[in-house]
């Protein structure tokens, strides 16, 4: 994402205008309003609050809609409040002028038609406008749209065609990076993958005029001393638009023109990566492509939006099947349409109708040409109640924010929380979307809710549960994963194993006040529960549940099991002294059971200690997101789905890399002992790639506070912890993707 497209975004939720014009520039891919942690960062964000707007309108493309009298009434709104005069309409900070067909009540024909544009979030496509009911709304003005005499007569457009697929997900490249969203369209190579194509149609295409071939593409080889070491051979049909040359691991944004007679009906657009200067390796992905090519003025379907150009013109729109109920607009400015009036109809056996207009223009101009046929209907009308979380009031100790499909079971928690004494409330994914981000799906919004809580409410709260899985895939590019809570991703960056990598960063949602220069310390506990059913969800509660119940003289409360991997000496790590460190520092006095790979410890052994009964399990040593250790694994997948059969459930501490790397669609160690009706009660984690030493620290004051009588919730570990990791490691940004896996309200010590 570049920095024209940051600012704006920054503009979306700062309160500031924008154009929804399309651009040429890169997509948006994330919606994130500043947030350094200051107490201003975070504001209720709801589109229409003046005169309380309620009704939700999805818009997923550009062009004109319509709202119509059955589309309200069956959406609930009463068809006494249908006044055509009282009706406003919203789009995030913006009003947006409406043309209205009555301004009295309104009857079963009545209707109104708005200029609308869709949303290209990395989380949604649909934009959202909201509609409300108060007098002093905006109505489109109208001017005269009829021919000039003095008008030149444009009969084309520049049309831009954009291929923009996101089907191929690489975290691991240039991970560092914020200015891409690592969604790709495919990978080449001079070889083995070999070249990729894109196929792009063109229509209705002015032959003398030039076309423009735009791309990126993202290098991936690297040829040291060989400067440039890409070279990607781009060709339309048989012609050779280019050969675009450049260097390193690096974005490189290339154009050409050529002529549009190369520009057939279906076009296959061909990029072959070819060795160059010596290089042994050149991998590229694409990550778009656009022509632009000279247009005639003619109707797609009945309907028209295209580029006008600055001056006094007349404008030539053919191939109207239709010859009557035409209507004209400039949307250049999308939040003030004009209806243009006074244009001229024509039909003709060879070009069918057409419509003439004129108009004059300081500038580049959009407009739209429809047949009232063609005008689209919104993608849904919802009326929305509103929970008012932005409400000063309220006071929480304990928050849990879900899906409204999984409610049932959070009240469960909610109410077990309660009769232990916290203040509790629930924040529901879609109130969320719509009182702190204008209605939009966005991870972002997440962490506003919570840094306006913590900032603003009467208590805020202590403990924050995410109840539901998430994606990095949830727009279901190339999976069908369920996403009931976003997830926010970034750079796990090591410092000590100088590795990264793009990953789920949850506790980024917790950082909502600047201390100093700690950025990465949590200011609320928060816990991700990453279940993609009720059963499952029901099944994490049972063991919350049944964990809190052990007595507190109980024998299992003595049980714990220590697990390590052999011993890495060409990297200088020691697992089994890491976890005798452990024993010693923080679990004296326990039962504990060890299974050092060392010593003969087994997956076997790892999963009957586990049936047996523990309070706690950690384990040390290497691992990837389904094992611990390898050749043999000292557990797997496998034996936690099919061999677990326990009935204490422990908490789980795995310290390793990618183990809690949920938001993968395959499966992770934390989901398969948290999903099942056995395995773990909570899970602490890594969502990236993880240090020995910087695991040892969070594990050294993650144990020592659960040993504490005064510590008595998880979440107070955790914080523990991570005040452990910094007094070790200052600011490590480590904090952001050690994640704990449960609910931090579990109560750990009775």
């Amino acid at each position: 994402m570049n920095h024209f497209l940051r600012n704006i975004i920054l503009m979306i939720l700062s309160g500031l205008s924008f154009s929804l014009r399309p651009s040429a520039q890169a997509y948006d891919y994330s919606l994130l309003p500043p947030m350094n942690g200051q107490d201003s960062d975070f504001a209720e964000r709801r589109a229409g609050k003046e005169v309380n707007a309620s009704i939700r309108l999805g818009v997923t493309q550009e062009g004109l809609y319509r709202v119509t009298y059955s589309s309200l009434t069956n959406a609930g709104v009463a068809q006494t409040n249908l006044v055509g005069s009282m009706m406003r309409l919203f789009c995030r900070t913006q009003e947006v002028a409406i043309l209205v067909s009555s301004s009295n009540q309104w009857t079963a024909s009545d209707y109104f038609i708005f200029p609308g544009s869709g949303y290209d979030g990395y989380y949604s496509e649909t934009n959202v406008y909201w509609l409300g009911f108060g007098e002093g709304g905006k109505r489109m003005t109208t001017r005269s749209g009829a021919p000039l005499p003095a008008g030149t007569l444009v009969t084309s457009c520049r049309k831009y065609n954009l291929h923009h697929k996101d089907n191929y997900f690489d975290n691991g490249y240039r991970p560092a990076e914020d200015s891409i969203d690592h969604w790709y369209d495919f990978p080449m190579d001079e070889s083995v993958i070999g070249p990729g194509q894109v196929v792009m149609a063109t229509d209705y295409i002015v032959t003398n005029q030039s076309a423009v071939f735009n791309a990126v593409l993202l290098g991936y080889s690297d040829s040291p001393g060989i400067n440039p070491d890409h070279c990607m051979v781009v060709k339309a049909g048989s012609y050779e638009i280019g050969r675009f040359a450049y260097d390193g691991k690096t974005t490189e944004v290339v154009s050409a023109a050529f002529p549009a007679t190369w520009l057939q009906a279906t076009n296959a657009l061909t990029f072959t990566p070819t060795l160059t200067n010596g290089a042994i390796k050149d991998k590229v992905c694409l990550e778009r492509c656009s022509v632009t090519y000279t247009r005639a003025l003619y109707s797609d379907q009945n309907t028209l939006a295209f580029e006008g150009v600055p001056g006094t013109n007349n404008y030539l729109v053919r191939g109207f099947t239709q010859s009557n109920s035409f209507q004209v607009f400039d949307a250049t400015d999308p939040w003030n349409g004009v209806l243009l009036t006074n244009g001229q109809i024509t039909n003709t056996a060879s070009e069918g109708v057409a419509v003439l207009f004129g108009d004059t223009a300081q500038s580049t101009s959009r407009y739209f040409a429809c047949h009232t046929s063609a005008v689209r209907n919104v993608s849904f009308v919802q009326r929305t109640f509103f929970r008012d979380l932005a409400s000063t009031n309220h006071q929480a100790d304990y928050v849990v924010i879900c899906p409204y499909e999984f409610r049932q079971q959070v009240y469960r928690l909610l109410a077990l929380r309660h009769a232990q004494g916290l203040s509790v409330a629930v924040a529901p994914l879609p109130d969320l979307y719509n009182e702190f981000g204008y209605g939009l799906a966005d991870a972002a919004v997440i962490k506003q809710f919570i840094g306006y809580a913590f900032h603003r409410w009467a208590r805020s709260p202590r403990y924050v549960l995410l109840a539901g899985t998430g994606t990095y895939d949830p727009r279901h590019h190339a999976s069908q994963a369920p996403d009931w809570v976003p997830v926010y991703q970034g750079p796990c960056y090591n410092i000590d194993l100088g590795r990264n990598l793009w990953t789920s960063l949850d506790n980024w949602y917790a950082t909502v006040q600047k201390d100093g220069t700690n950025d990465y310390n949590p200011n609320v506990f928060i816990g991700r529960i990453p279940v993609e059913t009720i059963t499952q969800l029901s099944n994490v509660v049972n063991k919350i549940v049944a964990f809190e119940g052990v007595p507190t003289n109980g024998p299992l409360r003595n049980w714990a099991m220590l697990v390590a991997d052999s011993d890495d000496a060409a990297n200088g790590l020691d697992f089994d002294a890491a976890s005798d460190e452990l024993l010693v520092s923080n679990l004296t006095g326990m039962e504990v059971k060890k299974e050092y790979k060392a010593t003969f410890g087994s997956s076997d052994g790892v999963v009957s200690e586990i049936n047996d009964g523990k309070l706690f399990v950690n384990y040390f040593g290497h691992g990837g997101a389904g094992f611990w250790s390898s050749t043999p694994s000292l557990l797997t997948l496998a034996s936690v789905t099919n061999s677990l059969n326990n009935t204490y459930y422990p908490i789980v501490t795995m310290l390793t890399c990618l183990n809690g790397a949920y938001q993968d669609p395959a499966l992770c160690l934390v989901e398969a002992f948290l999903q099942g009706p056995h395995g773990a009660s909570a899970c602490v984690a890594d969502s990236g790639l993880t240090s020995l030493i910087a695991s040892q620290d969070l594990a050294q004051g993650f144990y020592q506070a659960l040993r504490d009588p005064k510590k008595k919730r998880i979440g107070d570990a955790m914080e523990a912890a991570y005040k452990n990791l910094f007094l070790m490691h200052n600011n490590t940004r480590e904090a952001l993707f050690y994640e704990l896996f449960g609910d931090p309200a579990m109560l750990v010590n009775p």
